[in-house]
């Protein structure tokens, strides 16, 4: 019998459902995946099983598919189309079928770049890149790199971001993609210049930026030119890791090759439009002079003698984008005392450092240079400059670097707000002032008066810059910079050497200053210099050539010595009595030919100690031919076992005392005398020492009546005359003379010494004048009313002779024949005795009337009122 046929095979039952292909992709958000998701269904002899229906579903990520369900082939298998959602990150989609374990397929949603210009590299002679495409809307991306930018090739990528949309303020919008710009090489020497397509109207205003996604800030970029379609650019460098806000280096971007990350730093670059009406609108930063900028003016310096504005305006700049939202603002923050200039060595090195290597001035020259060759307009580059300031401030809220430029020089301010075409600055020549502006009109801005370093003739600036923050310094430099400022060392470094002494007067010799800055001193002046061990000498005209003009300046500004600027003089500061602390600001400035200019080498502060050893009284005052009593005062030293040595500066021998520090001396002739002690150890070593200026003035001594008596009157034979002027001598004499027998202490006799030059036998006078009680010298006396002697007067004939005081007589006399009907009396004599501090004798005034001589002769004692 025929073998009957196997009977027929069940159908086959779907009993499981794997994925084939398409999982764990990676693509564009918004993007259809690159391999379609596919799954098979198998029975359970693993027999693949056609015609099941497959349901495909979005579990996350919002995508879509293009076959929700489809049925599986002959070959078990059914896929889909699956587009992602418009969001980076990870979307799923879910494979099931009825009775059986679902599957997921996953897929990484993440921004590609399109990559322009890839890795192309730019020799050291420079070069153009482009991204040239017919019909493509980023057609005209433009790099060029000029001769001697880098001193090596240096490869660049410019890639376009084509889903980043960023925030902006109220108004203003991004204008075409995030540019995405990477190099592999440092800072540049020069700027480079960058266009990028972007569409803005004739009516917008427009700006760029800088911006790292990871710190999410903006940066402003200077603007060369503007057209309908497109933006030029300048920068020094494209990467993240050299903006003033990044404080670690940038990750970096991926390019189309996906997971394949450049090999070097990149920044993004955003341009951004806005209507021009906002840039009418008042646009403030919380920058403000007297809070934010040095406090020093822009001086030279002798690294930088023209001044230092850049570097104070970038270093300011600086400081406020890094480090004042956490230590406060840079005004006096590094500084000493608060009204003393030079007492912030770390600022003014900091300042002149970055004013040579930034190279400022051919650099915005080279800027200038720069708009002409891009195709820049002269004539729009103004408003180019206000407006992109305007709208840089609003995207940013910080202030911004301005470059001023005449066709000679140069100036560099911080504008920190704006307001309808008014842009407010910090000007480096004037610390703290909230009065400096500048102004926009239609046609440009005004021509800007400023000086460009504070010892300079005003100027007029005609071109303005906006320079923006990072894209013209090296952050790396300005970082270092305010390090080495931290750690004090940044004087050190950029100035010269100098050599400071201090001439020690114990010693007699100049001395290296102490390593504490500390130093003690016996006397009340002390003398310092300065001089140079390398870089600084100095061209003068007598030698030494090495010698530094040093300035001294106490804690209030007020300077206490200087230099003169030809010799070899020292710096001789004169400071209060001790034994307190003196602290002084030790400045020193290089004046050397042909500059004419002073340029700050650096300064320390020291700390002058004087011991307590002073002579007393303060200030000492002698009259001539009359003792003075002098007092060293030395508390605290050992004086039981030394001798005090007294010079009195009149050519008098010295006067040494043991253990006695009080003298007395009597200066002859009038002036100042410079009066010096010094304490000396029984070994002669010098202990202390002190000085002071005496002034000898004429000696003047004074009785003040106590009684007097009318011995005698006379008048002219016949009597007094007819004439007016008789009547009025009689009745002013007779009053007086009554006065004085009533009231006789209203008045009294002043002897005084002139002590005139060439006449040392006519010494002085007498006269007969009130003065109250308790009178000072010739100051307090009220009314002359007789000269009693005198001579060497020239209109006078006479006598004048004083014995002692208290043992001594006072004689003289006095005549002089005044004119005709002359109110005066023309002299007298006097003879008395001193006994004690009385004085008694007889004076005799004489009157002179129109027909003779009359006379009163008056009895008197008197008490000594001076000395």
């Amino acid at each position: 019998d025929p073998t009957p046929p196997p009977p027929p095979q069940p159908p086959p039952v779907p009993a499981s459902l794997a994925f084939v292909a398409g999982d764990n992709q990676t693509a564009e958000p918004g993007v259809a995946v690159p391999v379609a998701p596919k799954v098979i269904v198998r029975d359970a002899t693993g027999r693949p099983v056609s015609g099941v229906a497959v349901a495909f579903v979005i579990d996350s990520g919002a995508g879509s598919v293009s076959t929700p369900s489809t049925a599986t082939g002959a070959d078990g298998t059914a896929s889909t189309g699956w587009t992602l959602g418009p969001v980076a990150g990870t979307n799923t989609l879910v494979a099931s079928v009825p009775g059986l374990a679902s599957v997921r397929v996953r897929c990484n949603g993440r921004i590609q770049l399109r990559v322009l210009i890839d890795t192309t590299a730019v020799a050291p002679g420079g070069g153009t890149l482009a991204f040239e495409r017919s019909g493509d809307s980023l057609a005209g991306i433009q790099l060029r790199v000029f001769d001697s930018t880098y001193q090596q090739s240096v490869r660049f990528t410019i890639a376009v971001d084509r889903w980043s949309q960023l925030t902006l303020p109220n108004d203003l919008r991004q204008i075409g993609p995030v540019f995405v710009v990477g190099s592999d090489g440092g800072f540049a020497a020069r700027p480079m210049t960058l266009r990028l397509p972007a569409r803005v109207g004739a009516d917008s205003a427009v700006a760029a930026f800088l911006f790292d996604p990871a710190a999410g800030v903006f940066e402003g970029v200077p603007l060369l030119a503007r057209d309908d379609s497109s933006v030029t650019i300048a920068s020094r460098h494209f990467r993240t890791d050299q903006m003033f806000h990044t404080a670690v280096p940038a990750a970096g971007f991926r390019s189309s090759r996906v997971g394949a990350p450049l090999r070097f730093g990149e920044v993004r670059i955003v341009v951004v439009g806005g209507p021009r009406a906002v840039t009418t609108r008042p646009i403030t930063t919380a920058f403000l002079p007297g809070k934010d900028d040095w406090e020093f003016h822009n001086y030279g310096t002798f690294k930088s003698t023209g001044g230092v504005c850049a570097g104070m305006s970038l270093s300011a700049l600086y400081y406020f984008y890094r480090f004042q939202p956490t230590r406060g603002g840079l005004f006096r923050h590094f500084d000493s005392f608060a009204d003393l200039e030079w007492d912030n060595p770390g600022g003014e090195a900091a300042a002149s450092i970055l004013q040579v290597r930034s190279d400022w001035d051919n650099q915005t020259h080279y800027l200038h240079g720069l708009i002409a060759s891009v195709g820049g307009s002269a004539s729009g580059y103004a408003s180019l400059v206000y407006e992109s300031l305007a709208l840089t401030m609003m995207v940013t809220g910080q202030p911004q670097y301005l470059g001023l430029n005449n066709p000679t020089s140069g100036h560099a301010v911080v504008a920190y707000a704006v307001d309808n075409g008014t842009v407010k600055f910090s000007n480096p020549n004037a610390p703290g002032l909230l009065t400096q502006k500048m102004t926009h009109r239609a046609a440009g801005f005004d021509p800007v008066p400023l000086s460009p370093s504070y010892t300079d003739p005003e100027e007029s600036f005609t071109s303005v810059h906006m320079v923006g923050a990072s894209v013209m310094v090296d952050a790396t430099l300005l970082a270092k910079v305010f390090a080495d400022i931290d750690s004090k060392t940044i004087a050190a470094k950029w100035f010269p050497t100098l050599r400071r002494e201090y001439f020690d007067l114990d010693d007699r010799v100049w001395k290296d200053l102490p390593a504490d800055n500390t130093i003690n001193t016996p006397g009340r002046a002390l003398a310092l210099r300065t001089r140079c061990i390398a870089e600084c000498t100095r061209v003068r005209p007598q030698p030494p050539t090495d010698r530094i003009t040093t300035e001294i300046s106490d804690n209030l500004g007020k300077v206490l010595g200087t230099d003169a600027a030809d010799s070899d003089s020292a710096a001789v500061i004169v400071f209060g009595r001790g034994p307190y602390p003196f602290r002084v600001s030790w400045q020193n400035f290089h004046r050397g030919l042909p500059e004419p200019r002073h340029s700050f080498l650096g300064q320390e502060f020291l700390t002058i100690i004087t011991r307590p050893f002073l002579i007393k009284p303060t200030p000492p005052v002698a009259d001539a031919n009359v003792d003075l009593t002098l007092t060293a005062s030395s508390a605290g030293l050992p004086t039981a076992t030394s001798t005090f040595v007294w010079d009195f500066g009149d050519g008098t021998p010295t006067v040494s005392k043991l253990a006695d520090s009080v003298v007395t001396h009597q200066w002859k002739a009038l002036g100042k005398f410079l009066v010096t002690v010094e304490l000396r150890s029984r070994e002669g070593k010098r202990l202390a020492f002190a000085d002071d200026s005496v002034e000898v003035r004429p000696s003047v001594y004074g009785w003040l009546f106590e009684s007097t008596g009318l011995a005698g009157a006379t008048l002219p034979p016949g009597g007094i005359g007819p004439e007016r002027t008789d009547t009025l001598i009689y009745n002013r004499m007779s009053s007086w003379i009554f006065s004085l027998q009533t009231n006789p202490s209203g008045s009294g006799l002043i002897a005084f010494a002139t002590l005139k030059a060439g006449k040392p036998d006519c010494p002085g006078g007498v006269t007969v004048a009130k003065f109250p009680r308790g009178w000072n010298r010739i100051t307090s006396i009220e009314e002359f009313q007789g000269v009693l002697a005198l001579c060497g007067e020239p209109d006078y004939t006479g006598s004048f002779s004083m014995s002692p005081l208290g043992t001594g007589r006072l004689d003289g006399s006095a005549s002089w024949i005044p004119q005709p009907d002359e109110l005066s009396a023309p002299g007298g004599s006097i003879g008395a005795t001193m006994e004690g501090k009385v004085l008694r004798g007889q004076f005799v005034v004489l009157v002179r009337y129109s027909n003779g001589m009359g006379s009163y002769t008056v009895d008197f004692t008197a008490d000594q009122a001076f000395p």
